[in-house]
């Protein structure tokens, strides 16, 4: 459900920013708002990295990724659980560059979630060589995730990801 409001319409910043004034302590309105933040952020960035952005528009990136931020946070403080809560950070790391700080929030999701497609297929595009990555570890993530096959067999496909990026 929260993909879904992650549209970068700004006519729905209001909406957004009602929902949580009108719902105080609804971890489900902060997370859904930081899911449209991302979203205008990456669509201030044309979607590619800190690197690539020039000077305004990364600006305009850190103003929608800061309060997108902010929102999880106190998001994951209601709830702490939260798995797409981690899926937005770690996308908002990987964006930014932050491959530390992507890592740890990978690290920290799936040991709520080992399991994950989801967190899994994340963290792994955060590991191709293009984000700052490299092959053997996505061959590493890959052949880890395996061992969480027999709970969620998509995992199998993480292995594929290596021939598909060279691709």
């Amino acid at each position: 459900g929260f993909a879904a409001l992650a549209v970068p319409a700004p006519s729905w910043k209001p909406l957004f920013d009602e929902w949580v004034r009108s719902a105080p302590g609804s971890w489900v309105a902060l997370t859904a708002r930081a899911a449209y933040r991302n979203a205008l952020g990456r669509k201030g960035s044309g979607a590619g990295d800190a690197e690539d952005a020039g000077d305004e528009r990364f600006r305009g990136m850190v103003d929608a990724f800061l309060p997108a931020v902010g929102d999880l946070e106190a998001s994951l403080r209601i709830r702490p659980c939260q798995l797409y809560a981690y899926v937005i950070l770690m996308e908002i790391s990987r964006t930014l560059g932050d491959q530390a700080r992507d890592a740890r929030l990978a690290r920290k999701a799936l040991a709520l979630y080992p399991d994950s497609y989801l967190l899994r297929h994340s963290h792994m595009i955060s590991l191709t060589p293009r984000w700052g990555g490299s092959y053997d570890a996505m061959e590493g993530f890959a052949r880890e995730a395996v061992l969480h096959a027999a709970k969620n067999p998509r995992l199998a496909v993480l292995a594929g990801f290596v021939p598909w990026d060279r691709g």
